[in-house]
């Protein structure tokens, strides 16, 4: 993705229903063992885990992680 849109291109694409989407964690990382990758599980379901960002046509929203990446 990163070198899509370094590419000035734009990228188009569609999830399927039963997506397995994580937020990424960010917290603070403990000593030992493998460190932390996720935060927990998207739910689609209920947006309010997310930030609203725009809508983008009458029945189409733009929502966004609820951290910076």
């Amino acid at each position: 993705m990163e070198g899509v849109t370094q590419l000035n291109l734009e990228v188009i694409g569609k999830l399927r229903r039963d997506a397995h989407l994580k937020f990424l964690y960010t917290g603070r990382q403990k000593g030992r063992g493998r460190h932390r990758l996720y935060d927990g599980k998207v739910d689609l379901h209920q947006p309010e885990s997310l930030e609203f960002v725009a809508l983008v046509e009458k029945d189409i929203k733009l929502y966004s992680s609820r951290t910076a990446l």
